[in-house]
C-alpha cells in the first residue's frame, strides 16, 4: 500500500512510514501555527496510547491548506462489531492552517469540514474528534457555518499559559509569579537541584525519561488515575524522538529523584506536558521549581509562552496551582464530526462506552499532576 493517498483536495500520509512522516513534517513546519503536537513523532507517540493507526491528513480548499494529525482506532460496538473512529492525538494539537487562524472565514470552515467528512466517509469512520489548540485561538472551529449540521462542539474549559517576555532577572522567574510562589521557589532552590536531558544525547534523554516514568507511574497510582494515563514505555521512547523539542527535568533531593516534568516545544510555544512529584518533592516545592525551570528552558529557546494546560476538572486544585504563576487564561474545546449517526448513537447508549461516547468524559484535559 502506498504511504501517501492523494485526491484533488485530500492528501493522506501514513505516519508509520518514515518517508511519509518526513514529508509530513516538512509541510507542517512551513505553517505559521505549527507546534510540537503536529509533529509526526508526537502523533506516533500518541498512537502508542490509543493502540491506533497514525495518519496525517491535508485538506486543501479555497487556496488554504489544513493539516490534521489523526489516530484511527478500532472500537467494539454494542454487539461486538468492529467499527473505526478517529481523533486528533492526546493533547492540544487539533488542526493547523497554512494561514493565520484569524484569517479563516466561514466559506473556509464549510470547505474544511466537508473535506474532513468526505475523508471520514471514505475511511468508514463512526466519528472524528478534533481537539482545538487554545493558544492559536481557533474560534473558527466553533463558528456557526451553513450546512454543517453533522458537527457538534463543546468549548467550555480553560487552560493557562505563561508569557515569557516578562521575566524577573533577579529572581530568575516569570515576572507575574505570586508572592506565595516566589517563597516556594526560594525554598525549593535551597533544597533541590534540577538536571536536564542532554539534547545531543538520545540515550541520556531515554534515561531521564525512565526516571520520570517511575515518578509519574507512582503519582498515577496515588491519585487512582484512569488506565489511559498509565503510559507504556513505548510512549516515552517515541516522545524522545522529538529530539531538541523535548525537555526532561528531574528534581533531586540529595541522590533521590523527587519530582520531574516533561516539556515539549514548537516554533512559537512550549508546553508543560507531564509532571509528577512524590511526598518529598511536594514537601520541598518541586512542582513550583520545575515549572519555573521549564519556563526558563522555553524562554531560552525563544518561545513566546509556556502553556501549562488545565485541570482534570473545572477549577480544581491542579488548575489553581497553574493560575498562581500569573499566566493568562485561554479556552479549548472539542469538535465531533459525526459520520454515521446510527452507530454513534449506539455507542453513546452502550454501557461502558469510551470517550467521546461517554458524555461524562466529553472533554479531557492533558494531565500535569
Amino acid at each position: 500500500m502506498n504511504s501517501v493517498f492523494n485526491t484533488s483536495e485530500l492528501l493522506e500520509f501514513r505516519l508509520d512510514d518514515s518517508a511519509a512522516a518526513a514529508r509530513w513534517d516538512e509541510l507542517v513546519s512551513s505553517f505559521p501555527g505549527a507546534d510540537a503536537y503536529h509533529r509526526a513523532a508526537y502523533v506516533l507517540a500518541s498512537a502508542e496510547l490509543e493502540r491506533s493507526q497514525p495518519v496525517g491528513l491535508m485538506i486543501s480548499f479555497g487556496g488554504r491548506r489544513f493539516m490534521v494529525p489523526a489516530l484511527l482506532r478500532i472500537i467494539k460496538g454494542p454487539e461486538g462489531q468492529s467499527w473505526t473512529d478517529g481523533s486528533t492525538p492526546y493533547g492540544y494539537g487539533g488542526v493547523v492552517c497554512s494561514s493565520l487562524d484569524s484569517e479563516v472565514a466561514v466559506p473556509d470552515v464549510v470547505g474544511f469540514f466537508r473535506g474532513l467528512r468526505s475523508w471520514c466517509e471514505m475511511r468508514k469512520l463512526v466519528c472524528y474528534v478534533l481537539r482545538s489548540h487554545p493558544l492559536l485561538v481557533q474560534n473558527w472551529l466553533f463558528a456557526d457555518a451553513p450546512g454543517i449540521d453533522f458537527v457538534t462542539n463543546t468549548r467550555c474549559r480553560q487552560t493557562v499559559a505563561l508569557p515569557l517576555k516578562r521575566w524577573d532577572d533577579t529572581m530568575r522567574c516569570p515576572l507575574g509569579l505570586s508572592k506565595g510562589r516566589r517563597s516556594d521557589l526560594t525554598f525549593a532552590r535551597r533544597n533541590l537541584r534540577v538536571t536536564w536531558n542532554t539534547i545531543s544525547d538520545h540515550q541520556n534523554t531515554l534515561e531521564q525519561l525512565g526516571i520520570f516514568r517511575v515518578l509519574y507511574e507512582n503519582t498515577m497510582e496515588c491519585i487512582d488515575a484512569a488506565d489511559f494515563f498509565h503510559f507504556p514505555p513505548s510512549y516515552y521512547e517515541r516522545l524522545s524522538t522529538l529530539g531538541p523539542d523535548v525537555g526532561v527535568a528531574i528534581a533531586w533531593y540529595g541522590d533521590c529523584a523527587v519530582g520531574g516534568a516533561v516539556f515539549i516545544a514548537g516554533k512559537t510555544y512550549a508546553h508543560y506536558h507531564l509532571s509528577a512529584s512524590n511526598d518529598v518533592g511536594y514537601k520541598h516545592k518541586a512542582p513550583t521549581l520545575l515549572v519555573v525551570e521549564g519556563a526558563n528552558w522555553a524562554r531560552l529557546r525563544g518561545s513566546r509562552a509556556l502553556h501549562l494546560g488545565g485541570g482534570m476538572r473545572v477549577n480544581d486544585s491542579l488548575m489553581e496551582f497553574k493560575r498562581r504563576f500569573g499566566g493568562e487564561n485561554y479556552q479549548f474545546g472539542n469538535v465531533i464530526l459525526i459520520t454515521n449517526r446510527e452507530r454513534f448513537n449506539s455507542m453513546c447508549s452502550f454501557a461502558g462506552g469510551r470517550w467521546p461516547y461517554d458524555q461524562q468524559m466529553a472533554i479531557v484535559s492533558p494531565i500535569s499532576a
